[in-house]
């Protein structure tokens, strides 16, 4: 069986859940408590269209990882989809690099990265979305809500947090209740599931950070079965495209916006003892579900003049 190489720097100790040095293999020994099979095979229906298609990349990507906490949730949701990740390799006959440190980006991009996925604050993010413009890296964001940092049209940063205008879009039909990215009593379209084996691997819930870090891994190992080579360039590319989706147990096939890179999602309005309520309400809007989705985001956005 094949196994996914993980790449940490030396006395790095941000491999949150593997626990390893240097460089390690992770070896797919089964199916084990974390992650049930009939429900990881669920998650995976999309991939497995995926993997018929001819003329996949032989190469695997190589993927930074950045977060100065190796305790926080983003890290534990990161650390679920690495997990995943090495089944998916075992089913697929597929392998992905990652390489992972702490803040360190112009470290890992110097190493040939294909892709960065963080959670760097305001003060950073822009430094880094310079470097990763500059040598065709990929950056997931999950760390910054900003529509200012959104409105520099960044060529290579994509983001997964959703954006301020979207939190506050959705806070004016919330009816007094917070809006959440994600929240641990979802259920519906497979996100009890995933609450679930969260909870097995990280003896946590699953918030907005960890279903961030988790569905970013995700994005990439299901980018790497699709595409045909490994660089910058082509993952923007395709990620670009009207018909790459991905599933993140929301409701709704998850793309990223053109002009501005934001992924459509929706919101959820959570109320303590009630069920957490969806925003936008998919079954009851009008249009297409894209056209619902942009209507929580900033439509207006001057990206939109060069997308």
């Amino acid at each position: 069986m094949r196994s996914i190489h993980v790449l940490c720097p030396p006395a790095n100790t941000g491999c949150v859940g593997l626990n390893f040095a240097d460089f390690v293999d992770v070896i797919d020994s089964g199916w084990n408590a974390s992650v049930d099979r009939r429900d990881f095979v669920r998650s995976l229906v999309s991939a497995v269209a995926i993997a018929a298609l001819p003329g996949r990349a032989a190469d695997p990507i190589a993927v930074g990882i950045l977060d100065a906490d190796p305790r926080s949730s983003f890290a534990a949701g990161v650390a679920l989809g690495l997990t995943e990740a090495a089944r998916s390799e075992s089913l697929f006959n597929r392998r992905v690099i990652f390489q992972r440190t702490g803040t360190d980006a112009d470290k890992l991009i110097a190493l040939g990265v294909t892709a960065l996925v963080g959670r760097a604050p305001a003060v950073e993010v822009e430094r880094i979305a310079t470097a990763c413009n500059a040598k065709h890296v990929v950056y997931l964001d999950c760390g910054t809500r900003s529509d200012e940092f959104r409105r520099r049209c960044d060529s290579f940063v994509f983001h997964i947090e959703a954006s301020e205008s979207m939190y506050a879009n959705a806070a004016k039909v919330a009816d007094g209740a917070r809006v959440a990215l994600w929240h641990p009593s979802l259920e519906r379209y497979g996100a009890a599931q995933l609450n679930d084996r969260f909870r097995s691997a990280a003896n946590g819930t699953m918030d907005g950070e960890a279903w961030c870090g988790w569905f970013a891994i995700k994005v990439l190992v299901e980018s790497a079965l699709r595409m045909n080579e490994n660089s910058g360039a082509a993952l923007r590319e395709h990620l670009l495209q009207g018909k790459t989706e991905f599933d993140g147990h929301k409701g709704a096939p998850l793309s990223f916006r053109a002009w501005d890179h934001q992924l459509r999602q929706p919101l959820y309005a959570v109320s303590p003892g009630k069920p957490a309520r969806d925003i936008p309400d998919l079954s009851r809007g009008e249009g297409s579900m894209r056209d619902q989705l942009d209507s929580i985001g900033d439509s207006s956005s001057a990206c939109r003049a060069g997308s």
